[in-house]
């Protein structure tokens, strides 16, 4: 029965690094990276607005917001909504629209019963927007020159509804670029992320760091109302989109789009939090615990398989190793970070064990000064990735 059992976790492993490789060999070959592309811009360029939340983040905010304004789109307002900060955030805000007067600050004292304040921030700036287009784009993510133009003439050439761009991700450490390089690679290389532009496809995406949306197609959804409690906003935002019939293209941002991850790993394990209640087990401990246990236990199978098959294990390692060389390509990562996945497997496992034990703890999740309950985060949740 063990040895029917063991060979039975050897087939799905194999599948698993199967699954793996091909996911990002075809992600590789089929996603452009918006760099690589030359759309001919129209005549005139659309108004666009550029939605900015920010909380607490006086420290980077800044920065990714004068690489922003660099940018030379010609018909562009920025909307830029502190929600309810008591650093200098508001301050950074209300500086900087002092000398650029296609700045509008909104500040959000209180935060509304039942929504998140992320979600209400982006509803707000979408109220104040003006634009034909809205980007809703993280506060500390830097966009090189030329990257809006570039993307807005892409999405009027595909006739596209929402354009969103996964965002480089870099850190200042060895270590955490281990980390980026494992939390960088499970979303790329295990979801067919070829298929959200294919209509039929019930496969769609949302990125925090950059969301282009088509004004008119946002119109026709329930609106940001519809995702009032879901701390997955971005993805929620595709999926929302994506359901109401908008045409979506998801590229890479490599050499366009960036953020510095985390600036260390406390701030990574807070960081992380949301993003595994989000994501695994609908706001279940247990779940996360469970399906980290799993992650693990296949994330070790070459090195498992060495006490049954030594061919299979050395196949598992060969399909391990190309996964992370093939991911590292694709988001242009460093490749040592990239070959010490094993390492990078250990923390994304921590990170998860660690998310639940402080949901478990807390019976809810802090996020932006509020304190959520699990039970109402399950009720407001709009899509769930594993």
């Amino acid at each position: 029965m063990l040895s029917w059992l063991v060979w039975l976790f050897l087939g799905v492993a194999l599948l698993y690094w199967l699954t793996y490789a091909a996911f990002a060999a075809l992600n590789l070959r089929l996603m452009p990276a918006l760099r690589e592309l030359h759309p001919a811009e129209p005549p005139r360029l659309p108004r666009l607005s550029l939605i900015v939340p920010a909380s607490n983040e006086a420290d980077t905010l800044e920065a990714a917001l004068a690489s922003k304004l660099a940018q030379d789109y010609p018909h562009l307002e920025f909307v830029l909504v502190n929600d309810r900060s008591t650093d200098g955030t508001g301050e950074v805000m209300e500086r900087m629209a002092g000398g650029d007067s296609r700045i509008r600050v909104l500040h959000v004292r209180e935060l509304p019963q039942g929504w998140l304040g992320k979600v209400n921030a982006l509803h707000q700036g979408v109220r104040a927007a003006s634009g034909e287009w809205l980007l809703f784009s993280d506060a500390d993510v830097h966009f090189a020159p030329g990257t809006l133009r570039k993307a807005v003439a892409y999405a009027l050439r595909r006739g596209l509804d929402h354009l969103a761009v996964i965002p480089h991700l870099h850190s200042r450490s060895f270590w955490l670029d281990v980390a980026v390089a494992l939390f960088s690679r499970v979303p790329v290389v295990s979801m067919p992320y070829w298929a959200v532009e294919n209509p039929k496809s019930k496969t769609s995406a949302g990125m925090g760091a950059f969301n282009l949306v088509r004004r008119e197609a946002l119109e026709k959804t329930p609106g940001l109302e519809w995702l009032r409690m879901e701390v997955g906003d971005d993805v929620g935002l595709g999926l929302m989109l994506k359901r109401t019939g908008a045409r979506q293209s998801l590229v890479h941002g490599r050499g366009t789009v960036g953020v510095l991850w985390y600036e260390n790993f406390a701030q990574m394990l807070r960081g992380t939090e949301k993003v595994w209640l989000a994501s695994v087990g609908n706001y279940s401990p247990p779940g996360i615990g469970a399906f980290a246990l799993v992650f693990l236990l296949l994330e070790m199978s070459p090195f498992l398989a060495l006490a049954v098959n030594p061919w299979l294990a050395v196949a598992l390692l060969i399909l391990s190793f190309y996964t992370a060389v093939v991911a590292s390509r694709f988001n242009e990562q460093a490749l040592a970070p990239a070959l010490a996945w094993p390492i990078g497997s250990l923390i994304l496992v921590y990170s998860a064990l660690h998310a639940a034990w402080v949901a478990q703890r807390q019976g809810g999740l802090v996020w932006r000064g509020t304190f959520y309950r699990l039970s109402e985060l399950r009720k407001g949740k709009r899509f769930r990735a594993f």
